[in-house]
């Protein structure tokens, strides 16, 4: 990081807070922009892929999905549009009945989208079966803001807010905490690998160690990488030489400069997509999502790399304490009368 300071601004995007003793600086907020309808279109339906439900396992989820684009396509709308925060459109999302503030606001604001308005209140109005299906949807789609961590790091303050033209412009360098992928995977990687709107990034067989097709989920700050790297329309490759404009092979020289200036000498590459599965793992999620995310095809791989912290061991340990404390409070469930 200190090296890539003396190349311009450097900035590090970490909502969740995974990397400890490191600031997570930069704030974004997902309501800039939504001003344009077609901004808030594609963010909606960035937003409503990311609840899973047109995935399977719902009845009709493709339609539920449909709906739930809608309503936030207007949510995000109408907050840019009164340049409401974050935090209160995470409310909207909670309640209809506290949605209808959206609704006043497409229906007098001069620059609202025709039709938005009338499309939100009718949601808000339908039965009662339909109207919690769909805000089901949105709630869904927005839960990550009930993080605090989340929250602030998606809140900027007065004069906080990120301009990607400016900080590329200015040969800056943003850190995200993202996909866990291996260098070759990600070097290899193609924008028609990449599918923004569902959230994903097919990886080839042919690139792939498994040798099988993978598809890797693309979190908000994968997503952020990409908007930022400046190849998108330019370059089939996502990483390239930014002079030669080749598809970068090899990244030693550049790493070993890094892991210098951050004094740690010894530190791999591949040791950070070690990191990224503990932390998976530390943070509660199950083997088996750690094992679909890095593309381990054996399972035993997986337990060699996502050791678990000995505070998530206590905190298993714990809870079946608690469970057996509980019982014992309880009466007996059959009692014998001689």
């Amino acid at each position: 990081m200190r090296a890539r300071a003396k190349t311009g601004p450097v900035a590090i995007f970490d909502p969740q807070r995974l990397a400890a003793g490191l600031p997570a600086g930069l704030r974004w907020s997902p309501i800039r922009g939504c001003e344009s309808p077609q901004t808030a279109m594609i963010r909606a339906t960035g937003l409503a892929a990311g609840t899973g439900l047109s995935s399977g396992g719902v009845d009709a989820g493709g339609f539920w999905e449909g709906k739930t684009r809608t309503a936030l396509q207007s949510l995000l709308h109408a907050a840019a549009l009164d340049h409401r925060n974050p935090s209160e459109l995470f409310a909207w999302t909670l309640s209809p009945s506290a949605a209808s503030d959206a609704v006043a606001i497409l229906s007098t604001h001069p620059s609202a989208a025709p039709g938005w308005a009338d499309a939100l209140e009718a949601m808000i109005h339908s039965d009662p079966r339909t109207r919690d299906s769909i805000w089901m949807g949105v709630s869904l789609a927005l839960s990550c803001l009930a993080d605090p961590r989340v929250l602030d790091a998606v809140t900027p303050r007065p004069g906080e807010h990120f301009d990607p033209v400016d900080f590329l412009t200015n040969n800056g360098t943003l850190y995200l905490l993202a996909t866990g992928a291996r260098l070759n995977e990600a070097l290899q990687a193609r924008w028609e690998h990449i599918d923004k709107v569902n959230r994903t990034w097919r990886i080839p067989a042919k690139n792939s160690k498994s040798k099988r097709v993978r598809s890797v989920p693309l979190n908000d700050a994968a997503l952020g990488v990409l908007a930022n790297l400046g190849t998108e329309g330019k370059n089939e490759y996502l990483f390239i030489n930014t002079k030669t404009k080749e598809p970068l092979t090899v990244v030693n020289t550049v790493w070993g400069r890094i892991r210098i200036a951050a004094g740690l000498p010894n530190l791999r590459i591949h040791d950070l997509r070690h990191q990224h599965a503990s932390m998976l793992v530390n943070s509660g999620r199950s083997l088996y999502e750690v094992q679909q995310i890095l593309g381990h095809s054996d399972p035993s791989v997986t337990q060699r790399y996502a050791h678990l912290s000995t505070r998530t061991l206590q905190d298993a340990s714990n809870s079946a304490s608690e469970k057996i404390a509980q019982a014992s409070k309880q009466p007996p469930a059959l009692r014998v009368v001689s």
